[in-house]
């Protein structure tokens, strides 16, 4: 597919389960009408050359409704892969950083494996100073997060450090009342529990994604 790597792609496999392959209007997403998990609040906020699917001049749910699953995970591996450096990464935080990215914000998954290490900096790595948390996968980060690895159990201890983060932050969330938050609330905590199943190695795959609600264009 697109050349892309194939690690890259056997994380993509757990992504697009929960994400879904079908074309959704946008009810209970904030982002809007959606497919394979790139929402049109997505699209609209990179460069018109590459989310201009349909090649009609502008950026519209007629361009999420063209998408192709191999655009979508061109669009994933450009904007989250590679900025990742998902393949530099054993596959428990390779697999949790490119999920929360995605479900998240890139910015927020860096900032919790940021707080992840800080934590659990003495157990992994003391002799690497702490890192400023600034959402950013600097030189400086990825050493950290490099040197977290190379510890007995360090990836899987990081994964479950920005797990826990992910799973509060879905309760805070809910905690708001916004019916868009607590209509998916439940689906988001099943997708933390199936994420923790697969970065383990066990059965992963679950239904329970209510707010997948396909509709027609």
């Amino acid at each position: 597919m697109n050349g892309l790597p194939l690690f890259f792609l056997s994380l993509m496999d757990f992504v697009l389960h929960w994400e879904g392959l079908t074309f959704t209007g946008g009810k209970n997403d904030k982002g809007g009408a959606t497919k394979y998990g790139v929402s049109l609040r997505f699209l609209k906020s990179i460069p018109i050359a590459d989310a201009d699917l349909n090649r009609d001049g502008v950026v519209t749910w007629a361009d999420v409704y063209a998408m192709t699953q191999d655009q979508a995970l061109g669009i994933f591996w450009s904007y989250f892969g590679s900025p990742l450096c998902v393949e530099s990464w054993p596959k428990p935080l390779a697999a949790v950083l490119l999920d929360t990215a995605i479900n998240c914000g890139s910015g927020t998954a860096v900032r919790w494996a940021q707080n992840a290490f800080n934590d659990l900096r003495p157990g992994l790595s003391p002799s690497c100073p702490s890192l400023l948390v600034d959402g950013g996968m600097g030189q400086k980060t990825r050493g950290a997060l490099c040197a977290g690895c190379r510890a007995p159990g360090g990836a899987m201890d990081l994964a479950l450090g920005i797990l826990a983060s992910r799973k509060a932050h879905y309760g805070r969330l809910n905690a708001t009342g916004d019916p868009d938050y607590t209509a998916n609330y439940q689906g988001w905590i099943h997708r933390a529990a199936s994420l923790t199943a697969f970065i383990a190695g066990r059965p992963w795959r679950m239904q329970d994604k209510p707010w997948e609600n396909p509709v027609n264009a």
